[in-house]
C-alpha cells in the first residue's frame, strides 16, 4: 500500500496555480491493523452497519476527516497524531474509490484556516459517527464524533510550508494505492 498527495495552492481570484506538492505520506501501523482487522470484520471497512445488540439498533458510520498541523519531526508508521494538530482545520473529504485506488479531496476555501504556517498534514479514518432511533418517539438522533477519535490513516510533511491566507485556496488530494 502506499499514499500519495498532491496539493495545490491557488489564487482565490483566478484559481491558477501558485504552488504544486507532490509527496509520499508514512502509513500507520495502526491503519494497517484496522484494515487487517477488516479481512476478518468486514463491518469495520464498509460505510455504515447496524448493531443490534442495544436497547435500540445502533448504526455505525464510517466518517473521515483530513486535519492540518503545524509541528515538526519525521512521520513514522508508530504515529497515532500529528505533531502539533491544528483542530480546527479538521475536515471531511469527498471519498472515492476506482479499482485499487481510493481518492480523498477537499478544498480549503480562501475564508477558511487563515494564520497559521502549516508544516504537516493527516486523514483520521474510522471515526465513529453514531446514529440512532428512540423507540419511544421514533426520532433518529445524529452523533458526529471529532477527528480525534479516530485512527490517523496517514501522515505527511508539506514541504515547503503552506502560509495560508485569505488570498488563496488550497486543494489536497490524497490517493491511497493497494498495491
Amino acid at each position: 500500500m502506499r499514499g500519495d498527495w498532491r496539493i495545490v495552492e491557488r489564487d482565490a481570484e483566478t484559481l491558477k496555480a501558485i504552488g504544486k506538492r507532490r509527496t509520499r505520506n508514512v502509513l500507520t501501523n495502526n491503519a494497517l491493523a484496522k484494515f487487517a482487522q477488516g479481512l476478518y470484520d468486514p463491518r469495520q471497512l464498509t460505510q455504515s452497519y447496524t448493531y443490534e445488540g442495544a436497547a435500540c439498533p445502533t448504526i455505525f458510520r464510517r466518517y473521515c476527516y483530513i486535519v492540518l498541523g503545524t509541528g515538526a519531526g519525521l512521520p513514522r508508521s508508530s504515529d497515532t497524531n500529528l505533531f502539533h494538530t491544528v483542530a480546527d482545520t479538521a475536515r471531511h473529504p469527498s471519498l472515492t474509490r476506482a479499482g485499487r485506488e481510493v481518492r480523498y479531496y477537499r478544498r480549503y476555501m480562501p475564508e477558511e484556516e487563515n494564520g497559521p504556517t502549516y508544516t504537516e498534514a493527516g486523514i483520521f479514518e474510522w471515526v465513529p459517527y453514531y446514529e440512532w432511533v428512540d423507540e419511544d418517539t421514533g426520532v433518529t438522533h445524529f452523533s458526529p464524533r471529532p477527528y480525534s477519535y479516530g485512527t490517523l490513516l496517514n501522515h505527511v510533511l508539506i514541504d515547503p510550508p503552506i502560509e495560508k491566507t485569505e488570498l488563496k485556496l488550497v486543494d489536497f488530494e490524497i490517493t491511497i494505492t493497494f498495491e
